[in-house]
């Protein structure tokens, strides 16, 4: 054999082998990615399952809003330090509104359980309708409700809004509240089934030291409301 065939061999077994390398690299690529995508869709699947978890332990069964602790995590993502320390200089101001379901334990008792959670999951689609999807809604008890609402202190015109006015018709339009079906109508003749408002504006010259305190606040708002109701 000449020296030149020699060669001829030799530079073909040195290019196969070349072959099988590149195909042996090309071949751990395709596993890599795969595995790499693989893991993607594992680490959705898991973010996936994390926010259903959480939807669950923030949000009420029932009515599918906030529960108390959903609607304490998403009131205090603003600190009122933070809003106070602004002072002079904040843009917004801030209603909360404490709402009761007038009866609703006579409804309970006497009507039942499943008559009640109808009258919750009414209320609470109601509440939801009658606001803002910026605003935040909560069933913070039994039969109660909390909303925080935020309020541009000025128009668009550059003129000032009227914060309290502004309170006051969302307040007028729970208290108008339609029970259109047939079921709830019978239970307004029936017990006078209704909603009792009460709010509070946090502004620059309010001495709440927390959402909680404002509540408090218009929680008592929310009786003298009650009250007049019954009159």
């Amino acid at each position: 054999m000449s020296e030149m065939e020699r060669c001829e061999i030799g530079s073909a077994a040195n290019s196969s082998e070349i072959d099988c390398n590149s195909c042996q690299k090309e071949l751990e690529i395709g596993r890599l990615r795969a595995s790499l995508s693989l893991a993607g869709v594992a680490i959705k699947s898991l973010e996936n399952e994390n926010e259903s978890l959480r939807s669950l332990i923030t949000h009420d069964e029932l009515t599918e809003i906030y529960n108390r602790r959903g609607w304490n995590e998403a009131i205090n993502k603003e600190p009122l330090d933070r809003f106070y320390e602004h002072k002079g200089f904040n843009q917004y101001s801030y209603v909360v509104f404490n709402i009761d379901v007038n009866h609703f334990k006579a409804i309970n008792d006497y009507t039942g359980h499943v008559n009640g959670d109808k009258v919750l999951k009414y209320v609470a689609n109601y509440i939801e309708q009658s606001f803002r999807k910026s605003d935040i809604v909560a069933r913070v008890g039994g039969d109660e409700f909390g909303v925080l609402i935020k309020v541009n202190r000025y128009s668009e015109d550059g003129g000032e809004n009227n914060v309290t006015e502004i309170a006051k018709s969302f307040k007028d339009k729970l208290n108008g509240i339609n029970f259109d079906d047939e079921d709830m109508q019978s239970l307004v003749d029936s017990f006078g089934l209704g909603l009792a408002v009460g709010y509070t504006v946090i502004d620059e010259n309010s001495k709440f030291l927390s959402y909680e305190d404002a509540m408090i606040e218009a929680d008592k708002q929310m009786y003298i409301d009650k009250a007049d109701n019954k009159r």
